[in-house]
């Protein structure tokens, strides 16, 4: 019976990674940006924004941006950033422009693949053992395949958390020449990594325990199998 809590527990946290992950994800609060108010004005309006993966948002629209039409603007605040990834000459982009930008895909890539592959992963697991009774199921089979699947989408995440932070560092380590989104931040303005970066790292995280948890039913599984099989087959419900 121990199992069924097991698997409920494996089920919600999977469902609790999948919904974090995707608000991350969609959410334009990963790092922010706040200038104090001993500046002058119009600093204070352009270096006070947060951004996510798709959008940067002001506190309050510098006049310059909000009257430039280049600009994709949503509302009267935020102007979306992920069209920049699609860069059609690679081949006049400096070397730290390039990497930049190569990082700043994998961190959408990734995040992406790893909350498609905890969906699929949540889908997989309830047709397979709850709420109906698959009997044709091997359920050790597909306890490892699932955890496998986490530990890849746990791997997307890492990867996805860790590239964001290197565009974050080159930012902050390199010279830009060139106008690019996020625009490069002066020294007395200050940066923290937000609310929705944390959220990602949450998800990741249950992610990796909840492929540990599906190794422990595996394991339980074949505990039974070698107790006999009048008690316990592959094929039957936990």
């Amino acid at each position: 019976m121990g199992q069924y809590y097991v698997l409920v527990l494996v089920l919600f946290l999977l469902l609790a990674s999948l919904a974090l992950t995707i608000v991350a994800l969609l959410t334009d609060n990963w790092y922010r940006v706040h200038t104090p108010d001993n500046v002058n004005p119009e600093a204070k309006k352009k270096y006070n924004f947060h951004f996510g993966l798709w959008r940067l948002c002001y506190e309050d629209m510098p006049e310059a941006i909000a009257n430039d039409e280049s600009y994709d603007k949503e509302g009267s605040s935020c102007i979306f950033i992920h069209k920049a990834l699609i860069q059609k000459d690679e081949e006049s982009m400096d070397y730290d422009s390039k990497l930049r930008l190569h990082l700043s895909r994998t961190v959408l890539g990734c995040n992406i693949a790893a909350a498609a592959v905890m969906l699929f992963s949540m889908i997989a697991l309830m047709c397979g053992v709850w709420p109906a009774k698959c009997d044709n199921v091997k359920k050790p089979g597909l306890f490892l395949s699932v955890s496998i699947l986490l530990l890849f989408a746990t791997l997307c995440g890492i990867a996805s958390g860790v590239c964001f932070i290197a565009v974050r560092d080159l930012d902050n380590t390199t010279v830009r020449t060139k106008a690019v989104l996020p625009p490069a931040v002066p020294l007395y303005a200050s940066q923290m990594f937000d609310w929705s970066f944390m959220l990602h790292w949450i998800g990741t995280g249950l992610a990796f325990v909840d492929s540990f948890l599906l190794l422990c039913l595996l394991k339980n599984s074949y505990d039974l199998v070698n107790e006999g099989p009048a008690k316990f087959t592959p094929y039957t419900n936990l």
